[in-house]
């Protein structure tokens, strides 16, 4: 039993036996049959255990390689518990974290087996997966034909993130051929940008700062104590010296002592003059800034954006363009963050701002509008338009837009709805109304409008009603099996609907039998001399009955005549389910006996009654007169004793009737036949 999960103190059976007697006969059997059932249970799993595949995950001897076959991890470095068949090193059985089934995640998992001081994790800069945890974007957990267990070929695991276009200039610097451990650390380090020593003892590793050839390279100056990286890029560069991608002439030149003393003097780095005065004997103030110049030139403040010798980026900057100014714009930081980001903010400032000078408001290089297109170009008028916005017109754009970074969608100042309603007014109002077109309650104005311009009125995407399409999809198939409504058939949606809101359901113009009333003039002055009239045409739905756009059954009816009736005369239908019913009802021909909308006739009967009944029934005829006290049926009024639709009889009589009436004595009312009625 303790094979199979279970202790005699788990079954009680044993101690009801041992009591016998004390038991009663009929909890005795009851827990004999208990014992069965169990023994046929145990005798049951034996048959199925010996029914498992040896080595399958159910079985004892089951083992990872049962399911995963190893020879998929191809690799000729194994991971030492991989090798070594492990797995419950690193993977849980039966699951804990992830599909993977691991013990823990992240770095937590390494350093269970890999010492943080050993793999370089104490120190405060650290490699930016190993920071988020993500080991495995480097390494292979359980293979590989790489040092490391590392992914692939380690200069090109580097490049999976870093560019490889700053490695692969023209000139490469030789620690860089020999790989990237050559200076920087895996892991993490004590230095910038994990270098394995600080940058000054790193690159002495390798050049002699006190060599005759390395101080004439560099004009005699001594520059053990100064930073490489301010004139040389550390990795490849288009320079045989490997000088920054973009550097000072006069670097490049050899020449500094254009604005250093001598490298013989007392103080060689001393600049010979202030750093405005020194900038400007080579670059003209009135050519690099005009009037309104930029805060810092204007306080000759050159190095608060450029380095003095090279930089990586273009015009010696210290930094990418976005970065350095919002160093000061901090305003604009925030901005940057936003749902919607311009992207020259993200780029380059100086695609939109001049760095020096002011030409335009903000330093804009050009008027706004006419920035704005020379990259939206597609929104350049032509003379197809029809419509043109008038803020787009008017070169507006930052009434609408807001230049760097929004909350909203195409960087608008608001929400869409609210934007528009600024100068649409209405707009606002129509957001009250009973209904509310979708794009106008969810503010997706541009569903159906360019905010720029466009090749038809009101600036829409598309011709007046036609832009309709692309949102409510043909209602009916155009087949021969069915019939348009005009209008819609017409796509002359306007007709009926509004645009934005209206007071009505659907969008409606107005109520739905006066928009009805307008083409289908004949109901309308038909109403003038009706007697009665159908309830949904006195409520003025006319939609109970018809579609309004079209269908299979004629006149646009929602169902076949019979059923439509039926669907609202509701105690009629109950009676046609068990009485004898009249033909034409049973025909469903409803409409042979009544008019659909207004009649001048009660009960809205196409004819007065008896001359309507008198177009089935023959009122002259010997047997109809037998019937009825030998009167023509023009002198009857059918209805007084005949049900129209259905009855109990087949003679359709009114299933209470007056007793005289019942028993056939006429004359106890009526003094002579032959007055009828």
């Amino acid at each position: 039993m303790r094979e199979f999960g279970f202790s005699e103190k788990d079954l009680p059976l044993k101690s009801v036996f041992e009591r016998g007697k004390s038991f009663c006969p009929h909890r005795r059997s009851i827990a004999l049959v208990l014992l069965m059932s169990l023994a046929l249970f145990i005798l049951g799993s034996v048959s199925l255990m010996a029914q498992v595949k040896k080595g399958s995950r159910f079985s004892k001897s089951a083992n990872c390689e049962s399911c995963h076959l190893l020879s998929g991890f191809e690799g000729s470095n194994r991971h030492k518990p991989f090798q070594e068949k492990e797995c419950g090193t690193c993977h849980k059985p039966h699951g804990r974290i992830g599909a993977l089934r691991l013990k823990s995640s992240g770095v937590d998992l390494c350093t269970d087996c890999h010492a943080e001081e050993t793999i370089g994790l104490q120190h405060s800069k650290m490699h930016k997966p190993v920071d988020d945890g993500k080991c495995l974007e480097c390494h292979n957990p359980h293979a590989s034909d790489h040092k490391g267990l590392l992914k692939s070929d380690p200069q090109e695991l580097c490049y999976n993130c870093h560019d490889r276009g700053a490695f692969e200039r023209e000139f490469v610097h030789a620690p860089l051929l020999d790989g990237c451990n050559s200076c920087h650390e895996n892991h993490g380090s004590e230095n910038d940008r994990l270098l394995s020593s600080p940058i000054k003892e790193l690159c002495a590793s390798c050049h002699d700062y006190d060599d005759n050839t390395f101080l004439t390279a560099h004009g005699g100056y001594q520059v053990a104590d100064a930073n490489c990286m301010d004139c040389h890029a550390p990795h490849s560069s288009g320079s045989e010296h490997l000088l920054m991608e973009t550097f000072h002439s006069p670097v490049g030149d050899g020449d500094c002592g254009s604005c250093h003393e001598d490298a013989s003097s007392e103080n060689p780095f001393a600049l010979t003059d202030d750093a405005e005065a020194l900038c400007l004997n080579c670059h003209d103030v009135d050519e690099i800034a005009g009037e309104d110049s930029h805060a810092p030139v204007a306080a000759g403040q050159c190095l608060d954006c450029h380095s003095p010798h090279g930089s990586v980026e273009k015009a010696m900057l210290v930094e990418q363009p976005s970065t350095l100014c919002v160093s000061c714009h901090d305003d604009i930081a925030g901005e940057m963050s936003k749902l919607s980001r311009h992207k020259p903010v993200g780029d380059d400032c100086t695609l939109c701002h001049t760095s020096h000078g002011k030409s335009g408001t903000g330093l804009l290089s050009q008027e706004v509008n006419n920035l704005c297109l020379s990259c939206h170009e597609e929104l350049i008028s032509t003379d197809t338009d029809v419509s043109i916005h008038s803020p787009f017109a008017e070169g507006a754009c930052i009434d609408c837009h807001l230049p760097h970074g929004s909350d909203h969608l195409a960087l608008t100042r608001t929400n869409r709805a609210d934007l528009c309603g600024e100068c649409h007014e209405t707009l606002s109002e129509s957001l009250h109304k009973a209904s509310v077109h979708l794009p106008l309650k969810t503010g997706d104005c541009n569903k159906c409008h360019d905010p720029h311009n466009s090749e038809h009125g009101q600036l829409l995407r598309k011709e007046k009603d036609a832009i309709c399409a692309d949102c409510h999809t043909p209602l009916f198939d155009e087949s021969p099996e069915f019939a348009l409504h005009p209008p819609y058939e017409e796509n002359e949606c306007s007709t009926c609907h509004q645009p934005h809101a209206s007071d009505f359901s659907h969008l409606l113009t107005k109520k739905t039998n006066k928009i009805c009333g307008d083409c289908h003039e004949d109901y309308a002055e038909s109403s003038l001399a009706a007697v009665s009239s159908h309830k949904p045409v006195r409520n003025g739905d006319c939609n109970a009955c018809h579609q309004p756009h079209g269908g299979k059954i004629a006149s646009f009816l929602l169902d076949q005549p019979k059923r439509l009736c039926l669907s609202c005369h509701t105690e009629l239908a109950n009676k046609l389910e068990s009485e004898t019913v009249h033909v034409p009802v049973d025909e469903g021909t409803c409409l042979d006996c009544h008019q659909p909308h207004m009649s001048e006739h009660e009960r809205l009967t196409q004819k007065a009654v008896p001359e309507m009944c008198l177009d089935c029934h023959d009122g002259e005829d010997s047997d109809f007169k037998s019937k009825h006290l030998q009167l023509s049926g023009s002198l009857l009024d059918c209805r007084k004793c005949h049900d129209p639709h259905a009855a109990t009889e087949e003679s359709f009589m009114h299933e209470t009737k007056h007793s005289p009436f019942e028993g056939g004595d006429c004359s106890l009312c009526h003094s002579k036949a032959t007055e009828g009625k």
